[in-house]
């Protein structure tokens, strides 16, 4: 068995509502990696929405529909315990409960777990000579305590300043469109008010890996009614315990433009991303409007000349002509 990283992306998808967002993603990671395997693991019933099938129209892409007794089942006997925690999870914590299948996964096949809200920029073939890998991110010191619910932390120094700077950068974003750079100006402070965390939106493992088994160990002590017990939390632990073992990639790669300022992403004009950026993580939770309201269909647009607006036009593009030359293969069969 290969001891590193083979070129398969993994998504993991449940729910009835599949946006067409999602259908770009995924054809960001084909148009980047040409050669790769590409799986979409759907759980329960398929969405109802018509962008679903888009999947079917991508190349290397394979729709693979199965269930977590499944998975669970074909874990090692000590690690199957991991089913405990994810039953345990409430059916609409869908992202605490993908956490976990997620790793099994890549437990069990290997291979490039991708987010949905990620958009693959460039070949990530240097980095799959490796065991392990995850990325870190830039994020607000004090947020696992406001998950906690300790609400003294809002009026700390640097809480101020982490407020001040938010603000700023995004009125900036927002009506000048990034014109007075701010974000640069202000980026002395950030080591004031945020420090690095592993974030799991990006996730590469040899099949078998030592590092996804202590995730699925971890898992299994989770605290279930904490947010992010499973994710970003947990990996951060276990990283930061064995290091040698994982590939922690800076933040440029991964998570160039941290979540708290996403929204620059599509309103900064002045926003570049550094060369040595893989891809983007846009952080669907903060966008829902986005989301659910970027539709081919009835127009919608996102200005060129922001970093979304570019990858959404190109990527439109692509899957335009690709659905184009499907419609008009059948039309010929």
């Amino acid at each position: 068995m290969s001891p590193c990283i083979e070129q398969r992306f993994i998504y993991v998808w449940s729910g009835n509502n599949f946006p067409y967002v999602n259908v770009l993603s995924v054809l960001s990671a084909t148009k980047s990696h040409p050669d790769a395997e590409v799986l979409v693991y759907v759980f329960g019933a398929d969405p109802k929405t018509v962008w679903f099938k888009y999947l079917e129209d991508i190349p290397q892409v394979s729709i693979i529909r199965t269930s977590p007794e499944e998975l669970f089942a074909q874990l090692p006997q000590e690690l199957q315990k991991v089913a405990r925690t994810y039953e345990a999870l409430s059916p609409s914590a869908l992202s605490a409960r993908s956490n976990i299948l997620r790793y099994v996964l890549l437990y069990l096949f290997g291979g490039v777990y991708l987010d949905f809200d990620v958009f693959v920029l460039r070949p990530m073939d240097e980095l799959l000579n490796r065991k392990a890998m995850v990325g870190e991110e830039l994020v607000w010191a004090d947020d696992e305590a406001r998950l906690l619910g300790r609400r003294g932390i809002y009026l700390a120094p640097r809480n101020i300043v982490w407020a001040a700077s938010h603000c700023l950068m995004w009125l900036d974003s927002h009506l000048m469109e990034g014109r007075l750079r701010l974000a640069n100006l202000l980026r002395p402070t950030f080591g004031f008010w945020s420090r690095y965390q592993m974030n799991n939106a990006v996730i590469g493992a040899a099949p078998k890996n030592e590092f996804i088994e202590q995730l699925l160990l971890g898992a299994v002590e989770a605290n279930t009614t904490v947010r992010y017990a499973t994710g970003p939390t947990l990996i951060d632990k276990v990283v930061r315990l064995q290091k040698s073992d994982v590939d922690v990639r800076p933040a440029d790669d991964f998570y160039a433009v941290p979540p708290g300022q996403s929204y620059r992403l599509f309103y900064d004009k002045c926003l570049t991303l550094p060369e040595s950026a893989y891809l983007i993580h846009y952080a669907a939770s903060n966008h829902p409007g986005f989301v659910s309201e970027f539709n081919p269909l009835q127009g919608v647009e996102f200005d060129k000349e922001t970093v979304m607006g570019s990858i959404l036009h190109g990527l439109s593009e692509e899957m335009r002509l690709l659905t184009s030359h499907q419609t008009r293969l059948l039309n010929h069969a």
